[in-house]
Parts: C-alpha cells; structure tokens; sequence
C-alpha cells in the first residue's frame, strides 16, 4: 500500500479527522468468548494523543484487554503486517492466535 497502512491511507484521505488504528492483533472470536477474559494486549497507533487515549480507553472496557501506545500512526504499517503472521499460526494450529507482550507490568495510563 503506497501510504503505508490502511490508517495512514485513511489519515490522507481525511487529513482534519485525528485516525488512531488498534485491535490488529484480536481475533474477533475472543471478543464473542463473553465466558471468557480475552487476555491480550491491543497496541494503539496514532498522531494525536488525546484520541489514542480515548480509544485506550475504551479497549480497556473490555474485560481482559490491556491497551499499550504503539507510537506513531505510522507503526500502524507493522501492526497490519504482523497480522498476515497471526492468520497463518492460526491455520497451521488449528488456533485463534493474539498478542501479549511480556515486559511490561502496567498500562502507561496507570
């Protein structure tokens, strides 16, 4: 994609609207599991701050769910990369594969 991601293509399209790209690595089937806390992590990307952490935020109401500042919108390019990973270890396995990230103990909001 010439604008790096689907985010950063929407960011060009839309350049007053403040886009933040998350949940890349959540499987959908997670989120359905209401029995169940999902425990992943959702890495948030964005260029403005205020809107990255409203959209932590409510990730977060989510039971289970850790939202962790991924950076830049322009990281977002590395997220939805990654997720072509993600879908080809859930097909080998048979799994519904998502992320954690191990090293950090609290959210940053925290």
């Amino acid at each position: 994609m010439p604008e790096g991601s689907a985010a950063e293509q929407a960011q060009a399209l839309l350049p007053q609207a403040q886009v933040v790209a998350a949940f890349h690595h959540l499987d959908a089937s997670q989120l359905m599991r209401v029995e169940a806390a999902a425990e992943v992590d959702v890495l948030v990307c964005g260029d403005h701050q205020e809107a990255k952490e409203r959209v932590m935020a409510l990730a977060e109401k989510i039971e289970g769910v850790r939202a962790l500042d991924g950076g830049r919108l322009a990281n977002s390019r590395y997220l939805e990369e990654f997720t072509t990973v993600l879908l080809s270890l859930n097909k080998t396995y048979k799994a519904h594969t998502s992320l954690k990230i191990a090293g950090i103990s609290i959210s940053p909001r925290d």
